[in-house]
């Protein structure tokens, strides 16, 4: 074999090469957009150390509170015993049928993976129906221990868990969900169920990018360089909104619902 053919054979073949890096290159690429934009929230989030903490400090009050001198705070009546036995039972039961509706009725990890907000069943009354029954559970253990100088340690657990919620999950929610998550906010409690303060039926539509379907997206798309601005600014003002709602989530500050209410309490 001649040597230009050899030149010709290597310089035929370097393009060939070049484009299937180029082609694989642009299929890696596709596909990692594909995943990026399957990303859902985490399933499990700070609830198991969240678990692990009230629950251990749980099961260790059970066992310091009989030991003396803190023993002392047991019923030394019998029919006061046994009524903190029937509250915890009831707790407990309590407890257990939040974790049912919220983990298995209402299919929250389906939910999850189709990035789907949930505001309906048990999640129209309590946002957090899954911490709720972890707090009513280590209550109800803690009814039934007797020992009522333990009995201030639910409320220890919440304001431990409202903490960790506003540095966590409820700044996910809002990046996730926008304004949608905001209104879910104003009007259903953090974790203490209230049924008099509920999720309305109906959600209401919202012009945050999040909120928005492909049909619309579809029809919007031969706008006008105008329609494009105004639509950029919307879209850079509810940013701004859940930008502000998280910050004033991290430093605590109570004014949530104001981005809504426009300032009204």
């Amino acid at each position: 074999m001649s040597e230009s053919s050899v030149n010709e054979n290597t310089t035929n073949t370097e393009p060939e090469i070049i484009n299937d890096d180029f082609s694989d290159l642009e299929g890696s690429m596709t596909e990692s957009f594909v995943i990026k934009k399957k990303e859902h929230l985490p399933k499990f989030g700070p609830g198991p150390l969240f678990f692990a903490i009230t629950f251990g400090l749980t099961v260790a009050a059970v066992i310091v509170g009989h030991i003396s001198p803190i023993s002392q705070g047991i019923a030394s009546f019998k029919w006061l015993r046994y009524t903190y036995i029937g509250l915890g039972a009831v707790v407990l039961l309590v407890a257990l049928k939040f974790y049912v509706d919220a983990l298995v009725n209402s299919r929250i990890d389906e939910a999850i993976e189709n990035n789907r907000l949930v505001t309906t069943g048990v999640y129209a009354i309590t946002r957090n129906p899954i911490y709720f029954s972890i707090i009513a559970l280590c209550t109800g253990i803690l009814f039934i221990s007797g020992n009522t100088y333990m009995y201030v340690l639910p409320i220890l657990y919440w304001a431990f868990l409202t903490v960790i919620l506003k540095r966590t999950e409820e700044i996910w929610l809002l990046e996730k969900y926008g304004r949608k998550y905001l209104f879910y906010m104003e009007h259903v409690n953090r974790v203490i169920p209230n049924p008099w303060k509920k999720m309305p039926d109906v959600m209401p539509t919202f012009s945050d990018k999040t909120d928005k379907t492909e049909d619309n997206d579809t029809d919007n798309a031969p706008s006008s360089k105008n329609a494009s601005e105004n639509a950029d600014n919307s879209s850079e003002s509810a940013s701004a909104s859940t930008e502000s709602m998280t910050e004033n989530l991290i430093t605590g500050s109570d004014d949530s619902t104001d981005v809504l209410t426009g300032g009204k309490k």
